[in-house]
């Protein structure tokens, strides 16, 4: 399956965020893969692969708003895909 959303410039300072996130249940410590851009143009992953541990983050890419971003799932692997006002797909492989 694939979850995206459309981001449009935004501000609410430096630690300001918006993006998709994957959970796998409603739990406050439960595992997730999210897909976050700050409004600088920043855009991360952000996962979690059990229950209770750490969250680990990477940078991905910069991109131009607006901006698209999404998720895909087949099976237990993620990856991750940034457009922005080119309208260009960028995929990046989370496994």
């Amino acid at each position: 399956y694939v979850l995206s959303t459309r981001l449009d410039a935004f501000e609410g300072g430096r630690f300001a965020q918006a993006g998709v996130t994957v959970r796998r249940t409603s739990a406050a410590d439960s595992p997730h893969v999210s897909l976050v851009a700050f409004g600088d143009g920043r855009v991360l992953v952000k996962s979690r692969s059990a229950f209770g541990g750490g969250t680990q983050q990477r940078f991905l890419a910069t991109a131009g708003f607006p901006m698209g971003l999404a998720l895909q799932r087949s099976g237990g692997a993620f990856t991750a895909f940034i457009t922005d006002d080119t309208g260009a797909w960028q995929s990046y492989a989370l496994s």
